[in-house]
């Protein structure tokens, strides 16, 4: 009945780039963070596919326009641009389920998730999207000027995103973007700097909290301290009361409220959440399994190692 908890954690680090699950499948490790490129092969492996567990990651990767400079300053463009991608088929094909769409800001883990009520505005929808480009003056893309899709130092799944994005572009819109990779230094500056008419990326909240990832990022603020140059005076109202509202129920009002505005108004195409893979040990105890068969993040003091085959 008394757990033997843990009193000690040890954390080898080891550059991205050489790390495998080697050491995890000789026992140096009881606990090992899968890249997405290793997954398939985890999953076929009679013994590693049962150690592999999903968790929740608070962030939200999305696809922003430059909204105060043509052609993305008008909102028929920017939703047509939403609706033109298949959130789910990036997902389930090219992430390999190790992500959920996305079709708003706030992720999987906020108590005010929801992940179907913002696809009325957010939803793949091709017909939808060629009608909003007639309507732009813009038919099967003729006029639209070819736009640079910004892409912050992509790993080989993130690019492919990018690269499926691009094509459902062409296919649905019939408009030309090219991908450009910049490294983080570059990207993050020309990002502050509103160089960019189009670009992915993402954001993570700090704490699980609307404020930490509605208001931080999205509230209008000036060029060189807001990341995008969207504004939108009731989005910005409906923050700002939620900030100051006691009233719990009356602040997640406000912050649904805000999600809305911004999902309608269309500052970006919200792209996909991710999922945490990663590989445990059958004797690492103490975590939480929820209903959807994700795994809790790790509480030290109340992990425990138990037998092996407990």
């Amino acid at each position: 009945p008394n757990k033997p908890y843990l009193d000690k954690v040890i954390h080898p680090f080891r550059n991205r780039s050489a790390q495998t699950v080697m050491a995890y499948e000789n026992d140096e490790v009881d606990i090992e963070s899968v890249d997405l490129n290793e997954l398939e092969r985890i999953q076929r492996d009679p013994k590693l596919g049962k150690e592999l567990v999903r968790m929740g990651d608070p962030a939200t990767w999305y696809l922003f326009f430059r909204t105060q400079k043509p052609p993305f300053n008008d909102n028929r463009v920017r939703e047509a641009f939403a609706r033109a991608i298949n959130r789910e088929a990036i997902c389930r094909v090219l992430l390999r389920g190790a992500a959920v769409p996305a079709y708003s800001m706030l992720p999987p883990g906020f108590e005010d998730y929801d992940g179907s009520k913002y696809k009325a505005w957010q939803g793949f929808d091709p017909q939808r999207a060629k009608q909003l480009m007639r309507e732009a003056g813009y038919p099967n893309g003729r006029g639209f000027p070819k736009q640079e899709l910004w892409m912050r130092a992509p790993n080989p799944s993130q690019r492919m995103v990018g690269v499926a994005i691009q094509s459902m572009l062409k296919q649905h819109l019939g408009i030309n973007v090219e991908i450009r990779s910049a490294d983080r230094s570059m990207y993050m500056d020309n990002l502050y700097k509103w160089n960019m008419n189009l670009g992915v990326v993402a954001f993570g909240a700090d704490f699980l909290d609307p404020r930490s990832i509605l208001d931080m990022i999205w509230h209008a603020q000036p060029r060189g301290v807001g990341r995008q140059d969207w504004t939108n005076p009731i989005f910005d109202q409906l923050v700002e009361e939620a900030a100051s509202e006691l009233d719990p129920v009356k602040r997640a009002e406000l912050y649904r409220d805000a999600s809305t505005v911004m999902a309608k108004d269309y500052p970006a195409a919200f792209l996909y959440h991710d999922i945490g893979l990663q590989l445990r040990k059958p004797w690492v105890k103490g975590y939480t399994t929820y209903e959807d068969g994700t795994v809790g993040g790790f509480k030290w003091a109340r992990m425990y190692v138990a037998a092996e085959k407990d």
